[in-house]
């Protein structure tokens, strides 16, 4: 029988930098979802930082390594052994600033994964090996949400980065995990970058590789329809986030062409992941 999840400790630890799109996104985040959450529930913020030590500053962390995007994964690992070390909780999620999480969906879709076993999870995409199998695509746990339960975190933190160079950090931590015996479960997530449909689940991609503002204005509408009863207010505020997308949409033969190709691959992904299954062959 699967323990009940509603109740259990549940760390979000998000990377963080000084970049001023990054922070802007980030105050955006704290604006909202993360603003009133419920009290088993906290988030950290990780960033890096000239020094040895560890140091808790309200709701950063900051971890003994260089701030870079090359040192994502080394902040990852620093992070997760430091809260494995010092902060009871069942769950961990990694994820980034640009990510909105609804925390009722999120529970509901935790039910299924059983915080007792090593176990991780998130949004299973593909990719070239990138040198860590010859000539194969590989499955890896996208980086906008990495679902790991303690005892996965405690296989974790023996990853040794220095071992991927040049790897993204999602894929190394898919790679080393599963060589440790430990499978992937897919958990659904919409991307408004890819789909630009807004669906309200637990895990909602929002960042835009070419407008860099519209993360945050995506962040503010969102929270506002969630918070919203069932009215003709809130088909507003809907028919408010689509209008957003359409008038950023970016409509050049190049940009359909990658936009149809993009949400192809994503039905793809969903349909072939669609249910957690524990013994599925891992490819």
């Amino acid at each position: 029988m699967l323990d009940d999840i509603s109740d259990k400790n549940i760390i979000f630890l998000i990377l963080a930098s000084q970049d001023s799109v990054n922070e802007a996104d980030r105050e955006a985040q704290q604006q909202t979802w993360c603003s009133n959450l419920p009290k088993n529930i906290s988030a950290l913020w990780i960033r890096g930082h000239n020094s040895s030590e560890y140091k808790l500053s309200g709701v950063d962390l900051f971890v003994p390594c260089i701030e870079s995007y090359e040192n994502i994964l080394t902040k990852t690992i620093l992070a997760v052994n430091w809260c494995v070390n010092n902060l009871l909780f069942e769950i961990l999620i990694r994820t980034n600033v640009s990510t909105y999480y609804s925390i009722p969906h999120l529970i509901k879709d935790l039910e299924n994964f059983d915080s007792r076993e090593a176990l991780f999870g998130g949004f299973i995409d593909e990719s070239r090996s990138l040198g860590l199998l010859e000539n194969k695509t590989f499955s890896f746990v996208t980086g906008t949400g990495i679902y790991l339960t303690q005892p996965a975190c405690r296989v974790l933190i023996n990853l040794e980065p220095r071992k991927f160079l040049g790897i993204p950090d999602d894929v190394a931590i898919t790679y080393f995990l599963v060589q440790q015996g430990i499978n992937p479960y897919f958990f659904p997530r919409v991307n408004m970058h890819s789909t630009h449909i807004f669906i309200l689940g637990s895990q909602i991609r929002l960042k835009s590789s070419e407008i860099s503002h519209l993360a945050r204005k995506r962040f503010l509408l969102i929270f506002k329809y969630s918070l919203m009863p069932p009215s003709i207010q809130k088909i507003i505020c809907y028919l408010q986030i689509e209008l957003q997308e359409l008038f950023n949409l970016q409509l050049t033969i190049g940009h359909l062409k990658s936009f149809v190709r993009r949400n192809h691959h994503i039905f793809c992904q969903n349909i072939k992941h669609f249910k957690f299954s524990k013994d599925k062959e891992y490819k």
